[in-house]
């Protein structure tokens, strides 16, 4: 009787681990898919920010160009210095959109970014947290534990009925033959 409520006992438990197993890795795919993203868009990040940096210099020299340009125009190259003026003004004009293309690509990647470390933290909440995995195994070792406990007690007893029936059943026999 004993060894059939171990087998009983134990099935559950199978299941949960299989459970448990199943989501610790899924658990670590995602942390996996997580950091090579977070890792990913870093690096585009970084790309932009110089590309940013380098655009806004080289529109910077553009300017200072352009005003060196600007004091030294006589009277004569005035219709030379306002036709360069003019591509100069364009090209700043470009770059001035290539940067603001460029920040709003980078505010993408940044919200974008949010939210997966967002979503990647709510999955780790409903999980239980960090720990979720370790704190489960023990409480179900506790469980366990606690079942086996009782089933060894629940046998004692049983034990000690049947051999208080046994002591009863002889003195029942003694009596029977005393007749």
């Amino acid at each position: 009787g004993g060894i059939t409520l171990q087998r009983m006992a134990a099935r559950p438990a199978t299941g949960i681990a299989a459970q448990l197993e199943e989501l610790q890795r899924k658990y670590r795919i995602m942390e996996c898919d997580r950091k090579s993203y977070a890792e990913e868009v870093e690096a585009v990040l970084r790309k932009q920010k110089l590309q940013n940096e380098k655009l806004r210099r080289e529109s910077q020299s553009l300017k200072a160009e352009l005003s060196l340009e600007a004091r030294a125009a006589s009277a004569s190259e005035t219709a030379v210095a306002s036709v360069k003026e003019t591509q100069v003004r364009d090209l700043i004009k470009e770059v001035g959109r290539q940067i603001d293309a460029e920040k709003q690509r980078g505010e993408k990647l940044d919200a974008r970014l949010k939210s997966l470390r967002d979503r990647s933290l709510q999955e780790r909440k409903e999980m239980g947290g960090h720990n979720a995995p370790a704190e489960h195994t023990m409480s179900t070792d506790k469980c366990i534990k606690a079942l086996e406990r009782r089933l060894h007690q629940s046998l004692i007893k049983f034990n000690e009925a049947i051999t208080a029936n046994k002591e009863l059943r002889a003195q029942i026999d003694d009596l029977r033959r005393e007749r």
